[in-house]
């Protein structure tokens, strides 16, 4: 291969670098504090400052991949793991939706949902 070709997969790990650094940009427009995890490891302290002011998004090889949310009280530790748990089911069924948009199951009515779970729970019972 020539010198000033460049190989399909190496094209292909740009792109996927180029985007992974777009998403960071929008991260850190809506203020939060990005920290790799080298950062972590070698400057606990500074993830604990930055906690202080704003939310820190945690990114392995700069992709995220966790968000650390301050807390200003040690009573308030449950409800924001509830609220987490609430933002993760809603994003479970966005995508579920999503995904029956896409493949046109949300036409579905309400006879048919019903006739498949009467068939299924059936199936079950024999």
């Amino acid at each position: 291969m020539d010198s000033l070709e460049t190989s399909p997969a190496l094209v292909d790990k740009k792109d996927q670098r180029i985007k992974m650094n777009e998403s960071v940009a929008e991260i850190e427009d809506k203020k939060m504090k990005i920290i790799s995890d080298r950062e972590f490891r070698n400057e606990p302290g500074k993830v604990r400052r930055s906690l202080a002011g704003q939310n820190v998004v945690m990114t392995s090889r700069g992709k995220p991949y966790a968000v650390l949310l301050p807390v200003q009280d040690e009573d308030e530790v449950e409800y924001i793991l509830e609220l987490a748990d609430r933002i993760k089911a809603q994003m479970a069924l966005s995508s579920v939706r999503r995904k029956a948009a896409e493949t046109k199951l949300n036409r579905i009515s309400a006879r048919e949902i019903d006739e498949e779970i009467r068939q299924v729970r059936q199936k079950r019972q024999v």
